[in-house]
């Protein structure tokens, strides 16, 4: 994500970011990446914690979006990930799903009696990076 608000601040703003910088954060990224998946090879989720879930908890903190919420839409026809995603606008918030996108597939697998593969993917939208006014103003002048 920082390598996209790099990226995307350059380009609205106009400003040059120096492409030693990007490389940096690139290998960083790539370096929090492999610690990430290490932790969850080493503490897979329990396959019983789907158990322990009721109708108030929250799965999409970005938009408050409830198991209850989720079980709804399922129980209105939503099949797919996309078909949610749409409904209840789980995983489209400020983290883009990157914190509620496989939560919100596995329940939807288990609410479907499917595997989480067969959903589909979410379809992906461009970070929105809002840019202050003040920014704009400078570059004009």
């Amino acid at each position: 994500m920082l390598i996209a608000m790099l990226v995307s601040n350059s380009a609205v703003l106009k400003r040059a970011v120096a492409p030693d910088r990007i490389s940096a954060v690139r290998r960083e990224l790539a370096r929090q990446r492999r610690f990430a998946a290490v932790l969850i090879d080493l503490f897979p989720a329990s396959a019983h914690l789907g158990d322990l879930l009721t109708d108030e908890t929250v799965l999409c903190r970005c938009e408050e979006i409830t198991v209850g919420e989720i079980r709804r839409v399922v129980a209105e026809g939503a099949e797919t990930l996309n078909a949610v995603r749409m409904v209840t606008r789980a995983g489209m918030g400020r983290c883009q799903g990157r914190m509620c996108g496989a939560p919100v597939a596995e329940l939807l697998a288990r609410e479907l009696g499917q595997p989480v593969e067969a959903l589909g993917q979410v379809t992906p939208r461009p970070p929105v990076v809002p840019v202050p006014l003040e920014g704009l103003l400078e570059e004009m002048t």
